[in-house]
């Protein structure tokens, strides 16, 4: 048998979380953001929120083929600067909420 060279190689990855001065926005923090209209928000990025994906596919959820989960984000207020959280596929032509980065926020437990 030929003799076969071993490697190791170092993979990275970037993990993005939003931070209130020194302190991590947390699931129990972000839950109790105000919701507001899509078109309201200037989104920061994505958040996966297992409670919110859960809630709303009991209700929601269809087997239609172009059926589209929502997507969950967090951002400011345009109206007042407030930081506020939002649900929706896309909130324009020009911006897609799939585009934004995920923000992992800290988990409680």
């Amino acid at each position: 048998m030929p003799a076969t060279t071993a490697t190791v190689e170092v993979l990275t990855a970037e993990v993005r979380t939003l931070k209130i001065g020194s302190r991590q926005v947390t699931l129990n923090i972000y839950r109790q953001l105000d919701r507001v209209d899509p078109a309201q928000i200037e989104p920061f990025g994505r958040v996966n929120d297992p409670q919110d994906v859960r809630d709303w596919n009991k209700v929601h959820y269809s087997a239609d083929p172009l059926w589209t989960p929502l997507l969950y984000v967090i951002g400011r207020d345009r109206r007042n600067g407030a930081l506020v959280r939002s649900q929706g596929s896309k909130v324009s032509d020009e911006l897609d909420w799939q585009e934004l980065p995920a923000i992992a926020l800290a988990g409680m437990r």
